[in-house]
């Protein structure tokens, strides 16, 4: 039962209250009391707008276009062909942003983005760094040019094989990346052990997903990255064994014990 209410506008605020009567369990001819406070807030508009709005940030972005330190404007960089050097460090920061995207084209080609709509095809050369066609740098939003323009580094060695032949010669490469194998390695295990057993060999996971966002080569580059790599391939098939689906299937030596999970 509803012994009374508040519902007063003042300025920017609306003052909300209502009192009930506190029936079972407690005791009779007690209330309970509850209100609110709502203010609306304006907030004004900035002069400049690079990522909703779409404005040309007026400082430009420079990258370094020749290993004599030769640079260029973001602007300029499509208008020629020639391709970017980046340190594999870049891919770490830009996997940090929700809705990121790594997808593996070839052994050593994929898609990179801070955004599922804006990536780069990219490449590995022979010393690690990440090769991209400038062009593709050069038609990104400018908030993205940011993170890639803090990786930049001189050109060093040729550009990634496999990316060159696919986008000058249109010839992709038809190697594999282990880190686009991993699922389906997992995948193809349990569906052979439930085949041939009838239960599944892998517990479920939450963070599984996650976990295979997270499994890639360039983790190793960052500190104690390669640590941190090792343990999430650890969790994405070692800890998910089930064990007791497995050992019934195969015979403990001579005063070996089960061990316990």
């Amino acid at each position: 039962m509803v012994k009374g209410g508040l519902h007063e506008k003042t300025g920017r605020d609306t003052l909300e209250a209502t009192t009930r009567v506190g029936g079972f369990p407690h005791k009779s001819g007690t209330f309970w009391t509850k209100g609110a406070i709502w203010r609306t807030e304006w907030v004004d508009a900035g002069k400049l707008s690079t990522r909703i709005r779409g404005d040309k940030d007026p400082q430009e972005i420079a990258f370094a276009v020749d290993n004599d330190g030769t640079r260029a404007n973001a602007g300029q960089l499509t208008r020629d062909i020639s391709w970017l050097y980046f340190q594999p460090t870049i891919a770490s920061m830009v996997m940090r942003y929700r809705g990121s995207h790594l997808h593996w084209y070839s052994g050593e080609t994929g898609a990179l983005g801070a955004t599922a709509g804006s990536t780069v095809h990219f490449g590995v050369n022979d010393l690690g760094l990440i090769t991209v066609l400038a062009k593709d740098i050069g038609q990104l939003p400018q908030w993205q040019q940011r993170l890639w323009s803090a990786h930049n580094v001189t050109p060093e060695g040729e550009v990634s094989s496999e990316l060159f032949e696919a986008q000058m010669m249109l010839i992709p490469a038809s190697t594999k990346a282990p880190e686009g194998e991993v699922q389906d390695a997992l995948n193809t295990l349990d569906a052979s052990f439930k085949k041939r057993y009838g239960t599944s060999l892998l517990r479920e996971h939450s963070s599984v997903t996650q976990l295979l966002r997270a499994v890639h080569r360039f983790r190793a580059v960052e500190e104690g990255g390669l640590l941190d790599l090792s343990k999430d391939l650890m969790r994405l098939f070692s800890e998910r064994v089930d064990v007791d689906a497995l050992t019934p299937h195969f015979t403990l030596a001579n005063g070996e014990k089960k061990r316990a999970r």
